[in-house]
């Protein structure tokens, strides 16, 4: 199976992963293997969903999804804790194309600057 621009879509997934992951563990933060489990799961559902495509142009919106589900809300804590962490959160998203995520770190991040305290429900 491939994205839209030709790449094999489970080789993204798996880098995109990564890469939060390494993100979220610098606060300790990161999640396990059961979280991954359940992304992996919701992407194959999505998949299916939107008829199996070859070309799957439209994933982007699903991860984006599964970071706003699976990965912004264990985040929780004071500005020293997290102001490097949402800004590279931050700067991931706005290149990966996910911009649910993307508007909800912009305004934990404002949240914590005015606050110096945030969480994702806060």
């Amino acid at each position: 199976m491939k994205t839209g621009d030709n790449q094999d879509l489970w080789q993204v997934l798996s880098k995109n992963i990564g890469k939060f992951q390494n993100i979220l563990k610098e606060a300790d933060f990161d999640f396990g293997f059961r979280t991954i489990n359940e992304i992996i799961r919701f992407m194959i559902v999505a998949w299916k969903y939107e008829k199996e495509p070859t070309k799957w142009n439209d994933w982007e919106r699903y991860f984006d999804a599964q970071i706003m589900q699976k990965m912004l809300p264990k985040l929780h804590g004071s500005q020293k804790e997290l102001s490097k962490v949402l800004e590279e959160l931050e700067k991931e998203c706005i290149n990966g194309k996910f911009r649910s995520s993307t508007e909800k770190i912009k305004r934990m991040r404002k949240t914590l600057q005015e606050k110096r305290y945030v969480s994702f429900t806060g």
